[in-house]
């Protein structure tokens, strides 16, 4: 059985109850059970390999995809503060029911920049789920954004900000 306690992550304290669950502001990161699968993390600042946990986040979500279980309640819980940028390329989300998850709030909220027109996040596959993440256009029009493919089911995008950030 894991103790409660605290760990220290880029200046900002992170709470572990007796149950192992990450604490953000008192509460768990999760309140409600999504299944049994595993927990993965992302953190431009950190960008280690395995993303297991916290102090050993991977640079960017799509580096975890491909780690993810299909079917199994896996989440992609990415931490505040972190940034990436998509130019022609694109985050395929193509794993059943994973969960990329942005903690944060306000200026700290996960941020992906689309600095080219055809920049996007495609979800390819059914049950995704899209949460808590900043999308930030860099040039005058981004053409897609988030795209959910036509035999995708059950998807859903929730609390997430779309902005344009142009110089």
């Amino acid at each position: 059985m894991a103790t409660a306690g605290y760990r220290a992550l880029k200046g900002r304290e992170f709470g572990f109850n007796t149950r192992g669950q990450v604490l953000w502001k008192m509460k768990p990161v999760l309140a409600e059970i999504r299944g049994l699968g595993q927990d993965f993390y992302v953190d431009s600042g950190v960008d280690r390999a395995s993303g297991l946990n916290p102090d050993e986040a991977a640079g960017t979500v799509d580096e975890l995809v491909d780690n993810c279980a299909a079917s199994n309640g896996d989440r992609i819980i990415v931490l505040p503060g972190h940034s990436e940028t998509f130019t022609a390329t694109d985050l395929t989300l193509d794993v059943v029911g994973v969960a990329v998850l942005g903690l944060g709030w306000g200026g700290t909220r996960p941020t992906f920049s689309m600095n080219h027109a055809n920049a996007k996040v495609s979800v390819t596959v059914d049950d995704v789920e899209i949460d808590g993440l900043v999308f930030n256009a860099d040039v005058t029009a981004v053409t897609v954004g988030i795209e959910i493919a036509d035999a995708a089911d059950d998807c859903r995008v929730g609390n997430c900000e779309f902005d344009t950030v142009l110089a």
